[in-house]
């Protein structure tokens, strides 16, 4: 049988009693498109979802005993997402993005009634219900900050509850619904904390340099779960007690920890590891202090788990295919894959001599590595195979180095970049500073153009180190990403995207700095721009065509008419030009992630 190319929702049926082994895994949809964002009904005998296809994502309801298609129960052409379920079983909310505005929609099943939740000035997502049903807490951004609010259902009044800069991030009321939980992202503090429903109480529940991610609360109310990359220790699965101080260690090894759940009675936990060179679940009991590996890796290659609500069953939203690299040529429309392994291969570069091409390998462990491609020889060759978390490969434009970004302990924290010889030695670390997502060599190899995270709350600037001295130069600080893509070909500008004004649009700005101007084309929206050998062109990706599919263009430097060179329903990425200019390289997954070139 063929293999479907998108995630699709499974679950696992595992025994009640007695050890756990790897139960049943049974296929609850197989629907051409992406199916994801899954929550069980409070009764666990119906699934709730997000199915996405050709950028139109709506929702989905799925009897979990029942032989039966799933149900469609909103159909439109903006994206429904993030279904959750009052606490009767009778009415869904769930977040709206159309038409430029997002907003909350709280949809009765059996009289199909719905009620939009909307607040001027301010985009609100996330809901979440509190246990008696009678309001929702929800995310609201106004464009300068994001906070917390909450929303009576009878009186459709608001009640703002944070007023901080930066971001905060609600998981949900506690299980008495008394306060309500936040990630502060942004701020001078970055913890928990939990705000009383009447705003009075504020209580920081971790108190940590670090960065806790996917909080939940346990079932008693007693704790918030949670996964962190603490210091250059490995992402790990952590306890927080509450209201109280202190912390309980759930998972400690030496390869990543996430995503972890509460059973429903708080007894045990499940969570995701690479342990076993698969990412696979494993069960933390508290009462034993034991763990329990569920050897279903083999099947279920990548998801979230989700305790159904009698905990006999976990539901994972999975996707069965691996990721590969792939080549285009420009006038005949030729395309053929450069790499097809077992692995995922992507962010491919090309080196100013037309030798070798770099790319990142993913296999299904926790590593990442860069690997040479001889492009004469056809032979491949480990670069550096010493440093963990490899990714963003970058040949140097006259010094003959690769530089690459790192990531010791899987946290934007500790991203740095390092350069080596292409023979891998005379390796250097170029930043110590942390934040790095992705860089680019100015043209005469003295300078980085650099995107960075200051605050580690995922949002990027971007500046210029002079390598020589060390020297660091703000070039674009905004609330809006920005990443660095490409250096033209005299070395006075770079190209980078952005998100500013809420889409992705292409940017030119002088390398010395000053003011960014965008390069205006018929398709509006662009990301991971790249010039042409001789300056004329960039290449670049959009979905702003009739299917919404990610697909590669050219254009003029300055913008104006594009050309289409992909179209399909897979998505590519990291387009670069070959240095003859005739063909162009990038990644997509056909079944699995490989290089590809596309020669005129």
């Amino acid at each position: 049988m063929k293999k479907p190319l998108f995630p699709m929702l499974m679950v696992i049926l595992l025994a009640c009693n007695g050890p756990y082994r790897a139960g049943e895994v049974l296929r609850l949809t197989d629907m051409e498109g992406e199916e994801e964002q899954l929550a069980f009904s409070p009764n666990g005998d119906r699934i709730a979802f997000s199915f996405c296809q050709k950028g139109n994502c709506d929702i989905y309801l799925k009897s979990i005993e029942e032989d039966e298609p799933p149900l469609q129960i909103t159909k439109s052409e903006g994206r429904e997402s993030r279904p959750t379920w009052s606490p009767n079983g009778k009415m869904l909310a769930y977040t709206v993005t159309a038409k430029s505005r997002t907003y909350i929609t709280i949809h009765e099943l059996a009289s199909k009634q719905r009620t939009l939740v909307q607040l001027e000035g301010a985009a609100l997502y996330k809901p979440g219900w509190s246990p008696d049903g009678k309001r929702i807490v929800l995310n609201g951004n106004d464009g300068s900050s994001e906070d917390i609010y909450l929303y009576e259902l009878k009186t459709a009044k608001f009640t703002r509850l944070t007023h901080e800069p930066g971001r905060e991030v609600h998981f949900g009321f506690s299980p008495d619904g008394r306060y309500v939980g936040y990630n502060k992202r942004g701020g001078p503090i970055e913890d928990l904390f939990a705000i009383s429903v009447d705003g009075k109480e504020l209580i920081n529940i971790t108190q940590h340099a670090g960065h806790e991610w996917y909080p939940h609360w346990s079932p008693k109310g007693d704790g918030v779960l949670f996964y962190s990359t603490w210091g250059t220790e490995m992402t790990e699965v952590w306890v927080a007690n509450f209201p109280g101080t202190g912390l309980k260690r759930v998972s400690d090894h030496i390869v990543e920890d996430y995503g972890p759940v509460f059973s429903p009675d708080g007894e045990e936990v499940v969570f995701i590891s690479k342990r076993d060179g698969l990412n696979d679940l494993y069960v933390y009991h508290f009462g034993s202090d034991s763990l329990r590996h569920l050897h279903i890796g083999e099947k279920l290659k990548e998801g979230w788990p989700l305790w159904s609500p009698d905990r006999t069953k976990l539901a994972y939203s999975a996707n069965l295919e691996e990721p590969h690299l792939y080549q285009i040529t420009i006038a005949s429309g030729n395309i053929r894959r450069l790499t097809d392994s077992a692995q995922a291969e992507e962010f491919p570069a090309i080196d100013p001599e037309g030798n070798y091409i770099a790319y990142v390998t993913k296999g299904a462990g926790s590593e990442s590595n860069i690997m040479l491609l001889h492009l004469g020889t056809g032979e491949t060759s480990p670069f550096l195979a010493g440093y963990q978390g490899q990714t963003r490969p970058q040949f140097s434009h006259t010094t003959k180095r690769l530089g690459l970004v790192q990531s010791p302990g899987g946290s934007i924290v500790t991203n740095n970049i390092i350069t080596a010889s292409l023979d891998g030695t005379d390796s250097l670390q170029v930043t110590d500073f942390g934040g790095v997502r992705h860089f680019i060599w100015t043209a005469y190899d003295k300078e980085i153009i650099y995107a960075y995270d200051s605050v580690a709350n995922y949002a990027y600037d971007i500046w210029k180190l002079n390598l020589p001295t060390g020297e660091r130069q703000p070039l674009f600080e905004s609330p809006a990403d920005g990443i660095p893509t490409d250096v033209s070909v005299n070395g006075a500008h770079f190209l980078f995207h952005s998100n500013l004004g809420g889409q992705n649009k292409i940017y030119r700005m002088p390398v010395a700095g000053g003011s960014q101007e965008p390069i205006a084309h018929e398709l509006v929206n662009g990301w991971d721009a790249n010039y042409s050998p001789d300056g004329e062109q960039i290449v670049f990706l959009s979905d702003n065509n009739a299917e919404k599919t990610t697909d590669i263009y050219i254009m003029h430097r300055d913008g104006g008419p594009a050309q289409r060179l992909t179209n399909d329903r897979y998505r590519e990425t990291s387009p670069k030009w070959t240095v003859d200019g005739k063909s162009i390289i990038f990644s997509v997954q056909k079944g699995s992630k490989d290089i590809w070139v596309y020669t005129f």
